[in-house]
């Protein structure tokens, strides 16, 4: 009769645990590989002590048959715990990368092929109405679209026709009946004139033109003195333009920097941009060429039959129209991207990072409005003094809004937006922004609108990383003759405008077509500086 054993077959869970670790680290640096901004060079290092501390786990793993004394079996312990540990590590960052890549492209917002445009039906509000009785008799506001069935709507026949005509469409059917009484203007400052001079009870206008006519003398409070009786949106397919299939790490780009005026977190293909800026970009040298454009200038507007414009007026007919007037202007072609900030991106920006560092080359004060103090909690009274300061997130949005305690006024602003972007820039590119980079992600989702592919984006952070050297920075603020004309999209009545310096814009072109040639270029100066007048808004 066979005795039987009562040994019990030995495991050597030290190797099992030691394959799991081979198969996450192989995942590990699988997934680093495919990561949209991990440096190749860093990428390799990890492999190479992956591969050291496997091989070195293994021996000792792998050698721990049969039954152990004392000794190796606690050796035994330890080894297995290790494997655990790293296992556990491995894993962790394997699953945490893809998740952390999500949230790094979600700081960027592709333009969708369509866009909402909103046109609103405005009236004025019973306070305007009770402060002017001798042209308003009726002095209540009725916000009920069924109480206007006979009122007059006011439209104009300067622009955007097809949507004013999409609006009365819907208006009319909501209100049930076969027409409506509507009276045309010329241009857009007419048919608001008409509103206020109570010629016409509701105004049909395209909500992004409202921001515009904050720089118009007797309708800055525009926004406060009307209503918005109703809303109709209409959803338009957004015009793209086919571009160049370009590897950015190795070749120079330009982009523009869209400035929003918007105060919301929403970011809009269609907005006026109170910041203009262009960013020629070469990679490879590191060099970056930043010009300021004033908001004011008179340049033509593709979306209206090239009728002179204000540039700031050109994106209410989309970026890519304000894109389109630059090339013209500058003629060239070089402008194919952009990227669409607003106030609460650029606060975020600045929070997010710690604040940044710049060189204020003249002091001024600031006194801002309640209504900033209210939105971003940006306190009166700031004083930047000359030279090297620490900007917070409310200081650096008072530092670049101010323009009417400047010499040079809206080209000051400029100048002031140009000075904080590049410090941000610098900031993003250093090392110091590891230790921030996580409230960095969480600040900035869905922060940026731009028509860059994301890869692309992150394919210039892993060269930065990889490398890690340092950019020098080219700036230069354009400038302009500043006087009244008419402009293509607010009609007859006569705006402050910008007239571009031929010789500076001509300065500036040479240096971008340098830049784009891979060429050095050095910080010069722009000509007739000291020639340039400026009328205030």
């Amino acid at each position: 009769m066979t005795k039987k054993s009562n040994s019990k077959m030995y495991v050597n869970w030290a190797g099992i645990t030691w394959l799991f670790l081979i198969i996450l680290s192989v995942a590990f640096l699988t997934v680093s590989a495919g990561f949209i901004a991990f440096p190749i060079k860093y990428l390799i290092y990890i492999g190479i002590i992956l591969f050291l501390v496997d091989t070195f786990l293994g021996v000792f793993s792998l050698n721990q048959t049969g039954r152990s004394t004392s000794t190796r079996h606690i050796k035994k312990i330890i080894v297995t715990f290790i494997n655990l540990i790293l296992s556990f590590c491995l894993l962790t960052g394997s699953i945490y990368l893809p998740i952390l890549q999500e949230k790094m492209k979600g700081i960027f917002v592709d333009p969708a092929d369509t866009q909402e445009v909103r046109i609103n039906a405005y009236v004025m509000t019973s306070k305007y109405k009770s402060m002017h009785p001798e042209l308003f008799a009726d002095t209540n506001t009725s916000m009920n679209l069924l109480d206007y069935i006979e009122k007059k709507f006011i439209i104009q026949t300067k622009v955007d026709q097809e949507n004013q005509a999409y609006a009365l469409e819907d208006i009319q059917s909501q209100l049930n009946t076969s027409t409506i009484n509507s009276i045309s203007e010329q241009d857009v400052i007419s048919s608001v004139a008409a509103l206020y001079q109570n010629v016409g009870d509701v105004l049909i206008l395209n909500s992004s033109y409202e921001s515009a006519l904050s720089d118009i003398a007797g309708y800055e409070n525009f926004s406060s003195e009307t209503e918005v009786l109703y809303s109709v949106t209409k959803t338009i397919k957004v015009k793209s333009k086919e571009k160049s299939v370009l590897d950015y790490t190795n070749h120079s780009f330009s982009v523009f920097i869209a400035g929003s005026d918007s105060r919301s977190t929403e970011l809009s293909y269609y907005t006026r941009t109170d910041t203009n800026l262009l960013l020629t970009v070469d990679p490879v040298n590191k060099q970056i060429l930043l010009i300021s454009i004033p908001r004011d200038w008179y340049v033509k507007n593709p979306a209206l039959g090239n009728g002179f414009d204000k540039l700031t007026h050109l994106g209410n007919n989309g970026i890519q129209n304000t894109i389109d007037g630059l090339n013209e202007e500058f003629s060239f072609d070089y402008i194919e991207n952009y990227f669409e900030v607003n106030f609460v991106t650029f606060y975020n920006i600045v929070e997010a990072v710690g604040g940044i560092d710049i060189n204020n080359p003249y002091a001024f004060s600031v006194n801002n409005g309640a209504a900033y103090d209210t939105a971003y909690g940006v306190k009166a009274g700031y004083v930047f003094e000359e030279g090297n300061l620490h900007l917070n997130g409310n200081q650096a949005l008072s530092y670049v809004r101010e323009r009417y305690n400047l010499t040079n006024g809206d080209y000051g602003r400029n100048e002031h937006q140009a000075i904080v972007l590049q410090a941000i820039i610098s900031k993003l590119t250093s090392k110091e922004i590891l230790t921030s980079f996580n409230s960095l992600l969480n600040s900035l989702q869905g922060n940026f609108l731009t028509s860059m592919n994301t890869d692309d984006i992150y394919a210039l952070a892993k060269m930065q990383l990889n490398d890690g050297g340092s950019w020098k920075f080219v700036n230069y603020h354009l400038e302009g003759i500043g006087d009244n004309n008419v402009t293509a999209s607010m009609g007859n009545q006569e705006l402050y405008v910008s007239y571009p310096i031929a010789e500076q814009v001509e300065y500036v072109k040479q240096q971008i077509n340098s830049v784009m040639n891979g060429e050095i270029i050095a910080q010069g100066s722009l000509p007739v500086e000291t020639k340039t007048p400026y009328l205030p808004n």
